[in-house]
């Protein structure tokens, strides 16, 4: 199933959370603070509607959840992300399913520095609708970009995060088989 979701060398996903926590928790850590402590590894080839991707380079910590838009849909992934920042850098970003709306916010020692998003629920070329803090090195040359997830990504690799995992790097964990969230 999960190799479904790398396309031409890119992991395709809805919502990543990327945390420079330099091996400082554990998988199973990250997934509890987001409410996913009932999440188990799994190789399975069956069709997993909720998932979670893991990969990390020894800085950075990637996850990536499902096109359920599970993680991003719950009141408490906003908080867990400023938590969580109170600790240790965080960039987070998402993609709309069926448009052109995207967002990202970067937290960086403690506070958060960056915050922009972009609704375009009619495909007419979106209108920002947050714009938050000083622009990021690396947003001129993203926002050149036409394709929403590359536009996010690429402004995480500007900021040095590591967005080119592989099948092999990534981690799958899904909730039991007769399990919610």
């Amino acid at each position: 199933m999960i190799e479904r979701l790398f396309i031409d060398g890119l992991l395709h996903a809805p919502f990543f959370i990327f945390v420079r926590c330099a091996g400082r928790y554990s998988d199973a850590d990250l997934l509890r603070r987001f409410g996913f402590a009932s999440y188990r590894p799994t190789k399975s080839r069956r069709h997993l509607a909720r998932y979670a991707i893991l990969a990390d380079d020894g800085q950075w910590t990637m996850l990536a959840y499902d096109w359920c838009y599970t993680l991003w849909h719950m009141p408490s992934t906003r908080p867990a992300l400023e938590e969580l920042a109170q600790d240790c850098d965080v960039f987070a970003c998402s993609v709309g399913d069926c448009d052109h709306s995207f967002e990202f916010v970067y937290y960086q020692g403690s506070r958060p520095v960056r915050r922009y998003v972009v609704a375009d629920p009619d495909f007419r070329g979106g209108v920002v609708v947050v714009d938050a803090g000083e622009p990021l090195a690396g947003e001129a040359v993203a926002f050149e970009e036409r394709d929403e997830l590359k536009i996010v990504l690429g402004i995480a690799a500007s900021l040095g995060i590591r967005t080119d995992y592989t099948l092999r790097d990534a981690r799958e964990y899904a909730p039991p088989v007769s399990g919610g969230p």
